[in-house]
């Protein structure tokens, strides 16, 4: 009688201890939330990670599309509203993310490293570039980075390429810029080191 009061009490320690050592599973792992880019233009984003606990670290890397182009804002939101972000980084709180960023024109009207303009004419068939002068609607040569600027108003992207030009003469290589009766459009710009290129096509018709 002895002997199986003994060996019944071993046998519910032996259960006990095991239940006790077992990990609890649902109270040791952590709940995941997602992390998701919003779509955006002009430039895309990465995230260090696309999943991630409450607590930890999120870093988001976000890269231009071109040097035209540099960021402007970073907004991180969950379902209580918006989350801080310190240097492109966030703590990930107890719900899923969502993670907006937003890209901006550069403004070169003021840009100390840019001290020389040349505009190209582009030949279609042969890719070869002649460089030309042009002349404004008061028939003025735009000569040198400050009358470009004084042209333009403020150099962005958008509005060099919306430069439209006509009249090319051969011999003195001059075109003269006018937006109603168009001949050239632009093709390209190029920022290389302290110059900035402005290329020029022959529009479509």
């Amino acid at each position: 009688m002895k002997k199986t009061n003994i060996f019944g009490l071993v046998l519910i320690l032996s259960t006990l201890l095991i239940g006790c050592t077992q990990p609890n599973t649902s109270e040791d792992i952590p709940e995941v939330y997602t992390i998701t880019a919003a779509k955006t233009t002009n430039g895309t984003i990465s995230l260090s990670k696309t999943t991630a606990a409450a607590g930890e670290t999120v870093t988001i890397t976000a890269t231009p599309a071109s040097l035209w182009y540099e960021l402007d804002t970073i907004a991180v939101s969950d379902s209580n509203g918006a989350v801080t972000v310190n240097n492109n980084s966030f703590t990930m709180p107890a719900g899923n993310v969502t993670v907006t960023v937003a890209f901006k024109e550069k403004d070169f009207t003021n840009c100390p490293d840019i001290t020389t303009v040349e505009f190209y004419l582009k030949d279609n068939s042969t890719d070869s570039r002649t460089q030309i002068s042009i002349y404004n609607s008061e028939n003025v040569s735009v000569e040198g980075y400050s009358q470009f600027v004084s042209l333009l108003g403020v150099v962005k992207y958008t509005n060099i390429i919306g430069l439209k030009l006509r009249e090319f003469n051969q011999d003195s290589h001059q075109c003269r810029i006018d937006n109603t009766n168009v001949n050239y459009t632009v093709d390209s710009v190029e920022l290389l080191n302290n110059i900035l290129r402005v290329i020029f096509k022959e529009a479509s018709i």
